[in-house]
């Protein structure tokens, strides 16, 4: 043991009264240090003089000290660097050394260990103290010897892995020592945990220096880019408390309401128990509680802290720099959306938007925050939590006067403020879309270790991301969040860690809180990785029970908690997704089967012709590459099969993931038949997109020996490319070109007699009707009669006799491809009745016309003008 020659370390500031009490236990050991260190961080009162004394009392300790001012990483380093021996004992001010501590932390170093993890238990004089130390120690039920990370308290290293791990950090001056504790781990040190090696701490005396305490633990972690699961966990429970909170304010149910105290108490009850053992004291039902929502709160206000100090210019434009052709795409991508923001929204010419889910969606908003539930007539029914965050969204807005939500009077005045709304919900829309292309370049460059930028460009150049970026509604949203769950799956299948697992299943039941059906296969798919990706999985099905109810949970509280208190009902919404939307295919008349048309006319026109012939090829190769790897695989036993097999899924789960989830969204559209197109079909468009980027750079690792074809290749590509570009900015260019709701509406002015009475067919809102009829008609369905110029009825074809003049829209579509309509229905009897088109405003753009044609564009939904606005006169 003699051989093993040691150094003790310790920093001080203004330790006056604690430290002679250290130094007391350090003279005591009962095998003493061959040198002791003091380093003071520039104490002001006369901790440096007590140290003096104490060296005279206890010459046999050889106490040197330093001064030098800095934190405790820099006192630490000097005094390490004027240590004469290898092995480095370390404690802390304001702890006492048990009397074997020296002895027997210096034992593992005997037997090959490089770092020693000593013990600590806290000395308590008060009930307060006795109830804060479980809070800030690892009690002894709780040491787990494996993983028990060294604390400067009591530690000792050898100088040459102190070194190795870089020394401490010099710019954390809070929770140093565990950021050099994960450095040592990182370093694949030998740590070995010694449980005899025992310091005593002695706790904070109140409130407010445990406070202090613990908001600087937590700051120093942030600060030192250590992220612990216990804080993530408090963020989720108090995230969800303020959710609670505000959605009782929302709500006003006296049910949830009870709920909502249930859940205070089980915290607190939970605070109580999960440490009573260690004090029993019936003082502890007051002082557990207390402590549990002071850290908490401080934790919080540490962490917080500290994220916003790391929030830096240099943070932004670091990754920009890096990613210029991907910053490029979203410049792009904004500049567009921005430039046709205004197209379509309530105005001066027109109440309502032309598309009208937006005004549904904007009604469920408003309806959310006024009667608590957004499943009532006139809004969207379904999932809350986009019109919740919508909610809080627009109060900023609201708060700085840019726009008066309340000034808002009905549906058909205040059209300018209106106008000023959709703006801004649209912006909210475009949010989403930017952090959706953030997130499959992350995916793209992190996890399929592919091109980031081609990803980037085929997710957002195509008609289908551009035409729906421009509503507001849940759509892009929905994007957003199935990316979000579907990185957590990409982490558990590379870090199988509960907290992937956890987050994964957070995120997949915010986007079912988003929209309902649409994301069910991500539930599938989080099942899925479990059983692929959790080593024994048989040993863990817990997390997985755990992990589905916080799917169910979160869809409960934060999709349709209005449901669960007797709101609203859910019934019609299913009804017409379920029942209603396969029924609607059995009423066209597309001249072949739904599926082909769709296969290979429709989704062409919605994705982008050559693009879409480029994901089907990639679709292709990525079967032909898995079931070829499938059949080499010898099938001499089932074990070795199945053994073979998982490797064969180690080696490409990444790939694995994007395409199941591609398979399971797919198969969850067959269902619905013709109407598994428009926004339905946004949950196809990140897998299809990073599938095919993926086959692109694979094809290219494979041939970049040979510079001639991978010039041939990046010509094709390039090809493809701006082919798509162009495509998909004919869909943008309808919004640009002359408006045929506002042409008709100039050539009824100019042509229609005043008063005359006008026939159009219910419901108006979505006939595409011009502009001025369906400004006027709403005008007098809600009592404001003005001075309106026509008089308006609405027409079916069971009348006896229509009006004069008749304007139908659509027609050319409908009575082409509708076996049967009510449009259809009065056509005809129009044409009974001796009317006669006189004149036709259709789609003007023969850019457009270049691509598409009216059919894929009327299915498609894309863009809300009507392929043709009729209007019919008695002849």
């Amino acid at each position: 043991m003699a051989l093993l020659r040691t150094s003790l370390i310790c920093t001080v500031l203004n330790e006056e009264k604690t430290i002679g009490r250290l130094i007391d236990s350090i003279a005591k050991q009962s095998q003493l240090p061959d040198e002791v260190i003091f380093v003071d961080g520039g104490s002001k009162d006369s901790t440096v003089n007590e140290i003096k004394k104490f060296s005279q009392k206890y010459p046999k300790l050889n106490i040197r000290i330093s001064v030098k001012k800095g934190n405790r990483s820099v006192g630490r380093n000097l005094a390490i660097s004027k240590a004469t021996n290898e092995i480095i004992l370390s404690t802390d001010s304001g702890c006492v050394l048990d009397r074997n501590w020296a002895k027997n932390i210096v034992k593992p170093f005997l037997k090959g260990a490089e770092v020693v993890a000593g013990y600590y238990k806290g000395e308590s004089r008060n009930i307060f103290q006795k109830c804060l130390i479980p809070y800030v120690l690892v009690m002894p039920d709780k040491v787990d010897p494996k993983n028990f990370l060294p604390a400067t308290r009591s530690m000792a290293f050898k100088k040459s892995a102190w070194i190795k791990a870089g020394k401490f950090n010099e710019n954390l001056s809070h929770n140093e020592d565990y950021a050099f504790a994960n450095k040592l781990k990182e370093n694949k040190a030998k740590i070995v945990f010694c449980k005899d090696a025992v310091a005593t701490w002695i706790p904070r005396t109140n409130f407010l220096q445990a406070f202090k305490m613990f908001f600087r633990f937590s700051l120093g972690d942030i600060q030192a880019g250590l992220y612990r699961e216990k804080v993530v966990y408090i963020f989720l429970r108090y995230t969800f408390a303020l959710y609670l909170l505000l959605l009782n304010v929302i709500e006003k149910s006296l049910v949830l309401l009870f709920v909502t105290i249930l859940f205070f108490l089980g915290y607190l009850i939970w605070s109580i128990g999960k440490n009573y053992k260690y004090i029993e004291s019936p003082k502890a039902y007051v002082f557990l509680p207390l402590i549990q929502i002071l850290s908490d709160i401080a934790v919080i206000s540490g962490s917080s802290i500290g994220i916003f100090q790391k929030i830096t210019v240099d943070k932004f434009i670091k990754p920009i720099i890096n990613n210029k052709a991907v910053a490029l795409v979203i410049f792009v991508y904004i500049v567009t959306e921005l430039s046709t923001i205004s197209y379509g929204i309530p105005g001066p010419s027109h109440p309502f938007n032309y598309f009208m889910d937006e005004w549904h969606q904007s009604q469920s908003v408003r309806d959310l925050f006024r009667y608590g539930t957004p499943n009532i007539a006139g809004a969207a029914n379904g999932s809350i939590f986009q019109f919740f965050l919508t909610g809080l969204y627009l109060i900023p807005f609201t708060l700085t006067g840019i726009v008066n939500v309340f000034a808002i009077k009905s549906s058909v005045l205040d059209l300018a403020i209106q106008h000023r709304l959709f703006e801004i919900l649209r912006l909210n829309t475009l949010l989403f879309g930017v952090g959706s292309i953030i997130l499959v370049s992350f995916i793209a460059k992190k996890y399929l270790k592919i091109n980031a930028f081609l990803a980037a460009f085929l997710f957002t150049f195509n008609p289908l991301w551009l035409m729906l970026s421009n509503y507001f509604k849940y759509d892009i949203a929905l994007a957003f969040w199935i990316l979000v769950s579907t990185l957590f799956f990409l982490r558990y299948a590379e870090k199988p860690t509960f907290i992937n697992f956890l987050f994964g299943g957070i995120f997949s039941g915010i986007a079912l809180s988003t929209k309902l059906l649409t994301p069910l296969p991500l539930i599938a798919v989080y099942f899925l990785i479990f059983f692929l990706f959790t080593p024994n999985f048989g040993k863990h099905l817990k997390s997985l029970f755990i992990g589905f109810s916080i799917v169910i949970f979160v869809y409960a509280f934060f999709g349709n908690p209005d449901i669960l208190l007797g709101k609203g009902s859910l019934y019609d919404y299913l009804y017409s997704n379920v029942v209603l939307s396969p029924n609607v295919s059995q009423n066209y008349r597309l001249g072949e089967a739904v599926w082909p048309y769709m296969l290979t006319s429709l989704y062409p026109s919605v994705f982008g012709r050559i693009t879409y012939s480029f994901y089907l090829i990639s679709l292709l190769f990525v079967a032909y590459i898995f079931l070829n790897n499938l059949l080499l695989i010898p099938r001499k036993s089932l074990e070795l099969f199945i053994r073979a097999f998982l490797e064969l899924l180690s080696r490409y789960k990444f790939e694995f993931i994007v395409a199941s989830s591609f398979i399971l969204f797919m198969a969850s559209l067959i269902p619905i038949g013709i109407q598994a197109t428009n926004n339905r079909l946004m949950v196809l468009l990140p897998f299809l997109t990073l599938i095919s980027a993926t086959v692109f750079n694979r094809f290219i690792d494979k041939i970049k020996l040979k510079r001639s074809l991978i010039f041939t290749a990046l010509l094709i590509l390039s090809i493809i490319l701006i082919y798509q570009f162009v495509e998909a900015y004919s869909w943008v260019s309808l919004k640009f070109n002359n408006n045929p709701r506002f042409i008709s509406s100039n050539w009824i002015i100019n042509n229609i007699k005043p008063n005359t009475t006008i026939g159009i067919q219910n419901i108006p809102i979505y006939q595409g009707l011009p502009n001025v009829v369906l400004k006027e008609f709403y005008l007098k369905q809600y009592g404001y009669r003005g001075n309106n110029i026509y008089n308006y009825e609405v027409v079916n074809s069971k009348m006896d006799a229509f009006p004069p003049v008749v304007i139908l829209t659509n027609v050319d579509v409908e009575s082409k491809y509708f076996i049967k309509s009510e449009k259809i229905d009065i056509l005809n009897k129009l044409e009974k009745e001796n009317y006669k088109k006189v004149v036709s405003f259709n789609l003007n753009s023969n850019y457009f016309y270049m691509f598409n044609n009216n059919l894929n564009y009327y299915y498609s939904g894309l863009v809300q003008l009507p392929t043709t606005i009729n209007i019919y006169e008695k002849q």
